[in-house]
């Protein structure tokens, strides 16, 4: 499993007694540690939304907003003078960032150390989403705290269920083709028109995609509007005819997640099967 993980963590919690407080002391001080890069060989805290007893303070998308020697926001900042407030009974954060670990616990292991180290009844008080991936690497998990149980979301959603969401983008997505022997000896059964065709229409650069004795396959990111899926669907169906008709075998893999908007948490993918291609999707 790759060390790049991308995260995406919505957080709120009401504090009423000293169990939920001691939970609410573990979130800002998990957030610190994030904010300074701890345990982070490289990556980028790309949104923050922090809102504490109603008042809000949101971080727009920035890639570039690399995690470093310095803190990623200073002790000065709107965010940090906002963590820092006492008296929190109300505290929300919405995050997304992505980051090569060394050592340390973030997103779906910090969710896991929390629902270990905390009281259950107080653990009812927090609502806790995760939505993790990881690049070149085909796992992801999405789970949230459910009345202090952590519960991990399967596909429960139609097409129909996820239209609010604008762009998909998934970071490991793989579309091609394999045979049994090399494509030098597949002749005019080639799949590189097949593919030429689908790397003009979606605008990819040449550099992604991997040749091998034995397949060929377009292997990035892959960023899609929502009204597009069901073409990228009939185009991947393509792919899928092309391989069965010559004996070759389809490579499909990726997971979809909301690219750089909300709502964050769902996610979809794309499945072979007999009767053509489906979309497997689900929203929490």
């Amino acid at each position: 499993m790759s060390h790049e993980i991308n995260t995406k963590e919505s957080i709120k919690i009401m504090v009423t007694d000293e169990a939920t407080r001691k939970i609410l002391d573990e979130l800002i001080e998990q957030f610190r540690h994030l904010n300074r890069g701890d345990g982070i060989y490289s990556g980028e805290l790309a949104f923050v939304r922090l809102t504490v007893n109603g008042q809000s303070v949101t971080e727009e998308y920035d890639w570039n907003r690399k995690f470093g020697e310095n803190p990623v926001f200073a002790d000065d900042s709107e965010i940090m003078l906002l963590l820092n407030k006492s008296d929190i009974t109300d505290f929300e954060m919405l995050l997304e960032y992505c980051a090569t670990l060394t050592c340390a616990t973030y997103g779906y292991s910090f969710l896991k150390y929390l629902c270990d180290m905390s009281d259950k009844s107080a653990l009812a008080n927090l609502e806790y989403k995760v939505l993790e991936y990881y690049d070149y690497d085909k796992e992801f998990t999405a789970c949230k705290l459910c009345n202090g149980e952590l519960v991990y979301i399967e596909p429960n959603a139609d097409i129909a269920d996820i239209t609010n969401v604008i762009n998909w983008g998934s970071a490991d997505f793989q579309l091609g083709v394999s045979a049994d022997d090399d494509f030098e000896e597949a002749g005019e059964k080639s799949p590189h028109q097949l593919l030429s065709m689908f790397k003009e229409k979606y605008n990819l650069p040449d550099g992604d995609f991997v040749l091998w004795e034995d397949a060929l396959f377009f292997h990035n990111s892959f960023v899609i509007e929502h009204g597009s899926l069901s073409e990228l669907k009939k185009d991947i169906e393509r792919f899928a005819g092309f391989a069965q008709e010559h004996g070759f075998h389809i490579i499909l893999d990726g997971v979809f997640t909301p690219f750089d908007d909300e709502p964050k948490f769902a996610y979809m993918y794309f499945v072979p099967g007999e009767n053509g291609v489906e979309i497997v999707s689900a929203k929490y």
